[in-house]
């Protein structure tokens, strides 16, 4: 994912509950540049029952950084897990913040 520097973004995921209540469900990210974490955030989304639609998490608004040293790669690891410390889902990926598109 690209991101122009100075621009605002936010992360939105569609997920289901198949058989069982989740209580406590909580989005975990962490943000990493060349191996140095630089930002960690962890956020309760709440307890879902199961259904057939999606639920959708929406993270707040950020700003990309600016500048030349904020422009690179970032690895971000994220993860759903619940009160009972069970991941659900964890999934690893990339964004780029660049001068232009």
């Amino acid at each position: 994912i690209k991101i122009k520097e100075g621009s605002n973004f936010h992360v939105e995921v569609l997920y289901y509950v198949q058989h069982e209540i989740v209580s406590g469900l909580r989005y975990e990210q962490t943000v990493k540049v060349k191996g140095i974490p630089v930002d960690k955030d962890s956020v309760m989304i709440g307890s879902f029952g199961p259904r057939k639609e999606n639920y959708v998490y929406k993270s707040p608004e950020e700003t990309a950084a600016k500048g030349m040293l904020a422009r690179q790669t970032y690895s971000v690891k994220s993860k759903f897990i619940d009160d009972d410390k069970i991941c659900h889902v964890n999934f690893d990926w990339k964004f780029e913040i660049s001068k232009d598109w």
